[in-house]
Order: structure tokens, then sequence, then C-alpha cells
């Protein structure tokens, strides 16, 4: 059922009703950061070959799917350290242990110690989004080559992501996600797989663009 699958599943399911009145459910999320292609996957490849033997640190909303997502596919990526921050101890240690010891929680103090000599940052809360306020966060002790993402693509440039460039670091902007995550979904609905690439990027960001 699909109350089963939304209760017990990280990640959010995309519903298809087929003209026999079945209706099918797939799990997009994960696959969007698990893909090959996806966001944190390219991130990854265009970033300095170091940064999957530094830690990551993740900022994590109280709804951590995203973030469940962001780790398993790290871990796929062989990030061996991660650490989860988060304004409550408690939220962030929920989410650590359903992993094992390789991810580890932290109250949101935690934050400026975690990033000295980190590879990458990622954050998966909705800070930044459409004008909201984010903290001010000092990314100046990264490792190297490091990178920071944010899976907010509106705007595309958030607060955070203009934080670090100001630092001098590379960021990577939440839309590879939106668009990887968007894929099972079309070809479920119309039977066509898109495909990914800068040609559909500048076509949805000119219609981002249009419609303000």
């Amino acid at each position: 059922p699909l109350a089963a699958i939304s209760a017990t599943s990280p990640v959010s399911p995309t519903v298809v009703f087929h003209r026999s009145a079945n209706s099918s459910a797939s799990l997009n999320d994960l696959a969007a950061f698990s893909f090959p292609s996806a966001m944190i996957a390219d991130a990854l490849r265009s970033a300095s070959p170091s940064v999957l033997a530094r830690p990551a640190v993740l900022a994590i909303p109280v709804d951590a799917s995203a973030s469940r997502a962001v780790i398993y596919a790290l871990r796929d990526r062989g990030v061996a350290e991660i650490h989860v921050v988060n304004r409550t101890l408690e939220r962030a240690q929920e989410l650590a242990d359903r992993f094992g010891t390789s991810v580890r929680a932290h109250p949101m103090p935690a934050l400026a110690e975690l990033t000295q000599g980190a590879g990458l940052f990622v954050n998966t809360t909705s800070l930044g989004m459409d004008g909201e306020e984010a903290p001010a966060i000092d990314f100046s002790a990264m490792a190297p080559g490091a990178l920071v993402t944010d899976i907010v693509y509106v705007p595309l440039k958030t607060p955070i992501l203009a934080q670090a460039q100001s630092q001098g670091l590379a960021t990577v902007d939440g839309l590879g996600m939106l668009l990887h995550q968007a894929v099972p979904g079309f070809e479920k609905w119309f039977g066509v797989r898109p495909v990914v690439d800068e040609t559909l990027r500048a076509l949805v960001i000119a219609d981002m663009e249009r419609h303000g």
C-alpha cells in the first residue's frame, strides 16, 4: 500500500496510475543521489580526488529523508567518515544510528570544528530557500579542493553557496538533484526517458527565470 511505502521509506515515492486502474510507486530521491550522473556523483567527479578521502559534513533538517539519500550515495562513492549536524543532537543521533559508526552526530555548535579539514559540505536543509536567511558559515578551514553543495535550487546560488564562493571554494547547486529525480517519474508518465544534460539544465533555468 502507498501508506506503507510512505511510512517506511526514507525517500519520496512517485505514484503512477495506469489505465488498468492499478497504481505503482517508485522511490526517486535515493535514485537521484545514487545515479552515476546525478548530483552527488557529478559533484564528486568534478572535485579533487582527495575529497573522497576526507570527512563529509551534512547539515540536516528535522525531516531527514534527503539526508539519508545523500548519506547512502556518499558511502557508495567511498566516503568513509560522515558527520551530520542538527540544532538538536538527538535528531542528528537518530539519523546517525541508522548507518553505524561511519556516521557521527553533532549539535550545530560543532559545525565550525567539523569543517576543519573536511572535503565536502552538503546542505540538505531548506536554509536559504526562497530568500530564507542562512547562518554565516566559515568554510575557510576546509581541505584544499573541498566542495560545498546545496540541495536547494531556488535560488540556484543560495546564501550558503554564495558564502562558500566568496571564500574561494568550489560549489555545486541543487538543480542536478531536481533534474535527475524527475527522470524516473517523467519516464513513467510519458514513456520517454529524458537526458539530463546542459541543454536541459539551460531550459529549466530559463523557465525558472521567466517565472521569477
